[in-house]
């Protein structure tokens, strides 16, 4: 009986369980290539002053992409399977939050 309590507990994220094994899964066989290693290995993480001001040279030729800049001089200095963990973390989140967007729980 506690098991069946478990189970319908467990039941509703089901599909995202699955849906974060398959991301993950097809990071790992997937090659993992980093083309931006190759634009942002000037800038040293470790550094904080040289990537803030890489990210407000950034700032002034493409704008839109300043956080994201910011963000992948830390991430293109990790483990690919970080990167891979997280990716996965992210599109999982995004199928569970998009429902809430569309359906009203009264």
């Amino acid at each position: 009986m506690r098991l069946n309590n478990i189970f319908s507990e467990i039941y509703p994220y089901i599909p995202f369980i699955l849906l974060f094994l398959g991301v993950f899964l097809l990071h790992l066989f997937l090659p993992y290539e980093n083309g931006d290693y190759l634009f942002y290995h000037d800038v040293s993480p470790a550094n904080l002053g040289e990537a803030i001001n890489f990210a407000v040279q950034r700032y002034f030729q493409w704008s839109s992409r300043t956080i994201i800049d910011f963000t992948l001089v830390y991430l293109t200095t990790l483990p690919p399977i970080i990167w891979q963990f997280l990716d996965s973390i992210f599109l999982t989140g995004l199928a569970v939050l998009i429902p809430g967007i569309f359906i009203k729980k009264i």
